[in-house]
């Protein structure tokens, strides 16, 4: 049977990560951050563990997160890749945008508005499994 290892933040419980198996001896103080602590547990005992379903409870149980947190936890991850790639699409069309770009007033209208496009994105997002990007200018 294997011993896993589970970092979890003091405050909330919120598991930072799950090291399986567990090392032996003294845990190096690299791997428990100064908000953190740890707890072991058998492998069987917890199947399931997924540092996005679980934390950890005051007195040391691992318990589900309720299906709301987990649902506003999933949406928030997805949201920040949105902006993420959003803003990395921003940042490699700046140049466009420059007094001394090669493009006519028409094609620097036209990066414009696909970049106004893309800074309004993540408010018209109707479905965030399939996000419709808008496509640049050509």
């Amino acid at each position: 049977m294997e011993v896993i290892l589970i970092v979890y933040r003091s405050g909330d419980g919120e598991i930072q990560s799950i090291i399986q198996p567990a090392p032996k001896g003294d845990i190096p103080d690299m791997l428990i951050p100064d908000d953190c602590e740890y707890i072991f547990r058998d492998e069987e005992a917890v199947v399931d563990l997924n540092a996005d379903t679980h934390r950890v409870s005051a007195d040391g149980r691992i318990i589900r997160k309720p299906m709301g947190v987990i649902e506003a936890q999933a949406y928030d991850a997805a949201m920040r890749e949105v902006r993420r790639q959003r803003d990395h699409l921003l940042s490699v069309s700046d140049w466009t945008q420059v007094p001394d770009s090669p493009h006519t007033p028409e094609q620097r209208q036209a990066w414009k508005e696909y970049r106004q496009a893309l800074r309004d994105l993540p408010e018209n997002i109707e479905d965030l499994a399939a996000v419709v990007w808008p496509q640049p200018p050509t």
